[in-house]
């Protein structure tokens, strides 16, 4: 299985509410302008760091006759300037005002039903803030700051998915959302990873990455594009990946190596060979204790030991064997072993190789069933019975332990052999 890079690309999860707090609707105004009925009006507002403030402009307005109120109310109110690494910044506030008419009076009140929301968002409230904000989009389904807010309300819950989905209803995302909405998009990625759908996993993946472009996000989507089935695309994301991280200073050594053995990997798996084997010095140098890569460097000799076997070409099948365990890694034992077994099939078997192989394997795992059954067959074969005999017994129980039946029962037949043989004696 190929390992997910921690996403230390992007900025911590609480930077963007902590870091960063933008600026907030302290009072809201008031008009001495009749509101002319119904609508929607967005209106631009600097907040400087004293927090004096200019009115800019009028983003968006679904009814005309209301822009005056509604500026009258903008220049009225108060407000609290945003704030960047503890120190006040000036920033630009959006102030949505909703008009609606009272038809008993013919009177019209401003509605800023998402300042509340965007309150409780920035208190810590997230939820009571979701609460209010389901309740509010069952009406206003397509309003993007109520989804903005619904994105951020859920991504600080842990609801990653849900976090996603509401910043995808969202659109274009402020600035002031980008953090938020790039790791909850990483967040919903992974999952889906860990669940095997590669299909939603390759979707909030890009988003994560043409949001936050960098080595962790692109190792990501290459992840997500393994569970895909699309090996193609994967390798190319791992390859930027890889070539972005020496430049990354947020990516440790260890974090690089993922990167890189995620690469190996792909390659390894997708029969590119070469390139594998060829990025495994730079893996021992980035990270020595990750043997992702080297596994499947190994595996790959593993699986072309086994065809030739199946097709009874022994010398391909234990050179295979051979060259996957000289890489060592936690499966160079198993190649050693299998080797072994493989040169005892033979009609006119060399007993000296298997000795040489075995060993290793032994070296490696002293444990090893078969290891020891091979080895203490080459003593048979020497007829050296007494030094065999622990050979044959480590290979008995430990193949009891491990399950191995076959290998228990022809060590169990050979020590009873031995047994008689010297009873007899």
């Amino acid at each position: 299985m190929v390992a997910a890079v921690a996403m230390s690309s992007l900025p911590a999860f609480g930077d963007s509410l902590g870091y960063y707090t933008p600026p907030k609707l302290v009072k809201q105004g008031t008009s001495t302008t009749p509101i002319a009925g119904n609508g929607t009006v967005l209106i631009q507002v600097l907040v400087n760091p004293d927090a004096s403030f200019k009115v800019q402009k009028i983003i968006k307005s679904s009814n005309s006759d209301d822009n005056q109120a509604a500026m009258e109310i903008a220049n009225s109110a108060k407000y609290a300037p945003a704030v960047k690494g503890g120190k006040k910044v000036s920033a630009f506030y959006t102030y949505t005002l909703k008009f609606v008419v009272n038809t008993k009076t013919s009177n019209a009140a401003p509605v800023n039903s998402l300042s509340k929301y965007d309150a409780e968002v920035h208190a810590g409230h997230y939820v009571d803030a979701r609460n209010g904000l389901q309740s509010y989009l069952q009406s206003h389904p397509d309003d993007p700051q109520a989804n903005a807010l619904l994105g951020v309300s859920e991504f600080f819950l842990n609801n990653f998915v849900d976090s996603a989905t509401a910043f995808n209803k969202a659109g274009t995302i402020s600035p002031q959302y980008a953090t938020v909405a790039a790791n909850a998009y990483a967040k919903a990625a992974q999952a889906a990873i860990s669940t095997k759908n590669g299909a939603a996993a390759v979707a909030y993946a890009t988003k994560a990455k043409a949001m936050t472009p960098g080595a962790a996000t692109w190792n990501l989507l290459g992840n997500a594009q393994l569970v895909d089935n699309d090996t193609t695309d994967a390798i190319a994301s791992f390859e930027q990946a890889r070539a972005l991280s020496p430049n990354d200073p947020k990516l440790d050594p260890k974090e690089r190596g993922t990167i890189l053995a995620n690469l190996i990997a792909a390659y390894a798996d997708s029969d590119q060979i070469d390139k594998a084997v060829a990025l495994l010095p730079e893996m021992k140098q980035l990270d020595p204790d990750n043997m992702v890569g080297t596994s499947h460097v190994v595996a790959y000799y593993a699986r072309k030991a086994l065809a030739a076997s199946n097709a009874g070409k022994t010398s391909e099948a234990v050179a295979a064997y051979e060259k996957g365990g000289s890489f060592g890694g936690p499966l160079a034992h198993t190649m050693y072993t299998n080797e072994a077994m493989q040169l005892m099939r033979l009609a006119h078997p060399d007993w000296n190789q298997i000795q040489i192989v075995a060993g290793k394997a032994i070296a490696l795992t002293p444990d090893d069933a078969r290891a020891n059954l091979a080895y203490g067959n080459v003593l048979l074969n020497e007829k050296r019975y007494n030094e065999a005999v622990p050979y044959l017994q480590k290979a008995q129980s430990s193949a009891k332990a491990s399950g191995d039946a076959d290998a228990e029962k022809l060590a169990t037949q050979l020590l009873t052999q031995l047994a008689a043989q010297g009873a007899s004696k």
